[in-house]
């Protein structure tokens, strides 16, 4: 059967939209050997396929129609939000599963409710910025040497973990190597595979506050590790030896722990030592994260 065509558009659709239509005989067709008969579009099937068309030109006019944006929608205000920020408070909001495991973080392998918790309570030496960039966060500096091969890390001074005791070199020094491997009383599994192979030592010097930590091979990417995706928090020295590493939660972040009972709630209070409440936010990489509230509960559904 021949096939003939129309084509309509319209001033914001991308795309003419063809239709088509069945070839109809001037006039009647006869059978010849071998071959077959055109017939006629009856009077029913083409009211049919007119509907049809009538109800594309609908549907192409509503489209055209609804595309432009009335003044006060979505997308179309320019105003701003100008409420004052409120201190103190509480806030619980629910959690989709459990890390079972606990947090003992060179151990535990979170999926995105445990890095909730994690970020709750602890801080990472890095982070990203909005550019996507990754730039030092309990760090103050992270730098290479020419090729890569070696990094210094300086932590910000002053620091203290929700326990008091202080953010030092040596601290960090052992959470590395927690991580990688090489640390007594501490098993990773997910990130002794991560740094296990490539980091060939760590040095700490408490006098300059200063972390070297020297690598098998060129590792451009190193920051980014430092983050990784949040699950690489310091833990405070407290935790990092206790025998009870996954429940004795000791971080830097803006909570510390109050209570925590696996399969119900972690009940978290506000950090007196947070060392970022007394810095300029707009400086550091995370300035959404919450240091208002006086306690956060998550709670399992």
């Amino acid at each position: 059967m021949g096939l003939g065509s129309a084509t309509f558009g319209c001033g914001t659709c991308h795309a003419p939209i063809e239709l088509t239509r069945p070839w109809r005989a001037d006039k009647p067709t006869t059978r010849t050997t071998g071959g077959s008969v055109a017939q006629p579009a009856s009077r029913r099937s083409s009211l049919h396929r007119i509907l049809a068309v009538l109800l594309v030109l609908a549907f192409i006019a509503g489209a055209c129609g609804g595309s432009k944006k009335s003044p006060g929608t979505a997308g179309g205000s320019s105003s701003e939000d100008t409420t004052k920020p409120q201190y103190g408070g509480s806030v619980t909001y629910a959690q989709e599963a459990e890390d079972a495991g606990g947090l003992c973080l060179a151990e535990a392998q979170l999926d995105i409710s445990g890095i909730n918790y994690a970020r709750t309570l602890y801080d990472t030496l890095t982070a990203p910025n909005e550019k996507g960039e990754f730039v030092p966060f309990l760090a103050q500096s992270v730098e290479p040497n020419t090729d890569f091969t070696e990094w210094s890390v300086v932590l910000r001074p002053g620091i203290k973990f929700s326990d008091g005791s202080d953010l030092t070199a040596t601290v960090v020094k052992n959470n590395i190597d927690a991580y990688r491997g090489t640390y007594k009383g501490r098993s990773p599994i997910l990130f002794s595979l991560v740094f296990g192979p490539y980091i060939d030592s760590t040095s700490a010097d408490d006098a300059t506050n200063t972390v070297t930590i020297k690598v098998k091979q060129p590792w451009p990417a190193f920051p980014s590790y430092l983050w990784s995706s949040n699950r690489l928090g310091i833990m405070g020295q407290a935790q990092l030896d206790s025998t009870n590493c996954a429940k004795e939660l000791v971080g830097t972040g803006p909570f510390k722990l109050q209570e925590l009972q696996v399969n119900d709630h972690l009940t978290a209070v506000k950090n007196p030592n947070y060392w970022l409440r007394t810095k300029t936010v707009s400086s550091f990489p995370t300035s959404t994260r919450s240091r208002s509230s006086r306690s956060l509960t998550a709670r399992l559904v």
